[in-house]
């Protein structure tokens, strides 16, 4: 993904086991955490006679935890895309290999949400993470091409990130335009981990307020 050391790229003072791989195989186990309390958690509630699931109250603070640890995926994979982005070799590989695995996720998606293979009512994250990519890397080159023509790098980008996000409410993506807007904001302040961990939630938040 990256041509720098992950530990450069954050900042480093990470303990030595926190490595890239390892923030890589977090996020995955708190989206899976977060897809258990989805769809697991209610249909075992539903089907066991465990005097823990006969209680509503510990159904709901199972699911609440659950999705309270899950939710820190989206923002850890964000991060991933525009580290990607920044120091990719091939940027068009790069988006056509998450558009391929976006496509291929959205038929275990619906079936698992809707018992169907294909479903627009809903779109998996990894098509949020495409728009995104797709916004950041057409705001990076307007920025790149347009360097002495302040205007035009305005208009341009904001045209570019109003499209993606726009793309994502009416496609039904996961996190909608707030998942797109979080990953600009990502963008923008990469260079200060604090500014850019602080916007990416606000957005977050405000999104799912």
């Amino acid at each position: 993904m990256s041509d720098l050391p992950f530990n450069k790229i954050i900042g480093g003072g990470l303990p030595k086991f926190l490595n890239e791989n390892m923030i890589k195989v977090m996020a995955v186990i708190f989206m899976i955490m977060d897809h258990i309390a989805v769809f697991l958690v209610p249909t075992i509630a539903a089907n066991s006679d465990a005097a823990f699931f006969a209680s509503s109250a510990n159904v709901l603070s199972l699911i609440n935890i659950l999705r309270g640890f899950g939710r820190l995926a989206f923002p850890l994979f964000a991060f991933f895309i525009v580290e990607g982005i920044t120091h990719t070799r091939d940027i068009k590989k790069y988006a056509l290999r998450i558009l391929i695995l976006a496509v291929i996720s959205e038929v275990p998606f619906d079936m698992a949400y809707f018992g169907t293979p294909l479903n627009f009512e809903k779109q998996n994250v990894l098509i949020t993470l495409f728009l995104g990519l797709c916004a950041i890397a057409g705001v990076d080159s307007v920025l790149k091409l347009f360097e002495n023509d302040l205007t035009k790098r305005i208009m341009l980008s904001l045209s570019i990130i109003l499209f993606a996000c726009v793309a994502a409410y009416f496609l039904k993506c996961d996190y909608s335009y707030a998942g797109i807007l979080a990953m600009i904001a990502l963008y923008f302040f990469r260079q200060d981990h604090v500014k850019s961990i602080f916007a990416c939630c606000i957005i977050l938040i405000c999104g799912y307020s």
